[in-house]
């Protein structure tokens, strides 16, 4: 897996994330045929029924089951095939750009600097499950993320992530970043990963619950006494 840092025109960093074309090409062509299939069967069916003097009312059903199909096939296919997705640093605005393309339309988020407090270059779970068995089989990622002031208002972003044994191209990508960016970097030294902060945030409010729950009985104790 790669993670891509240019400079467009304008002058501003864009990260790319590279390496899963293959696997989505391999998904997404026969999702996509599939959805064909279906949408020329759901505009045949009738054309067929009619021709061949059968019963209209059971093409009819038919393809608006097929419709329905290609409705789920058709859009995933092609999200697979033609969807691309880059975040844009603009470093003369002081703002993030997320920006998702889909080739017939495409969507921007812009967040300004001052929303993150630090860049942060830690040992992940690709799966984002810090609980999961690592036996199982559970990958470590070297993630590039932009910690927030507060999750709660705004959630961090993803700036990339690569191969866990990519360590020393991750510390330059994100040095690299730091400096164009002016914003703090913080290095997690131990090869261990450490939680996403919507994970930490999860995993407080469990100990807060269950730190309630162990001080439940002993409130109903004094209020009865």
């Amino acid at each position: 897996m790669k993670l891509l840092l240019e400079t467009n025109k304008d002058g501003n960093l864009v990260l790319r994330q590279d390496g899963l074309k293959a696997s989505r090409f391999l998904i997404g062509i026969p999702v996509f045929c599939f959805g064909l299939v279906l949408l020329y069967g759901v505009v045949s069916a009738p054309v067929i029924a009619l021709q061949q003097d059968t019963s209209l009312p059971n093409a009819l059903l038919g393809a608006v089951v097929m419709l329905l199909f290609a409705a789920i096939t058709l859009p995933m296919g092609w999200w697979m095939l033609f969807s691309r997705f880059w975040i844009v640093l603009d470093l003369g605005l002081q703002q993030v750009t997320e920006v998702s393309d889909w080739r017939i339309g495409r969507k921007n988020k812009v967040t300004p600097f001052g929303q993150f407090r630090t860049i942060r270059l830690a040992v992940e779970h690709l799966s984002g499950d810090p609980h999961r068995d690592n036996r199982r089989g559970n990958t470590h990622i070297q993630m590039i993320r932009l910690l927030s002031h507060n999750t709660l208002n705004q959630p961090s972003i993803e700036l990339g992530w690569l191969n866990f044994r990519d360590r020393n191209q991750a510390e330059e990508l994100a040095k690299e970043i730091s400096r164009q960016t002016n914003l703090p970097l913080q290095i997690v030294e131990s090869d261990e990963p450490v939680p996403t902060p919507v994970e930490e945030m999860m995993m407080h409010h469990d100990d807060e619950e269950a730190e309630n729950d162990e001080l439940t009985p002993y409130k109903k104790l004094g209020s009865s006494a």
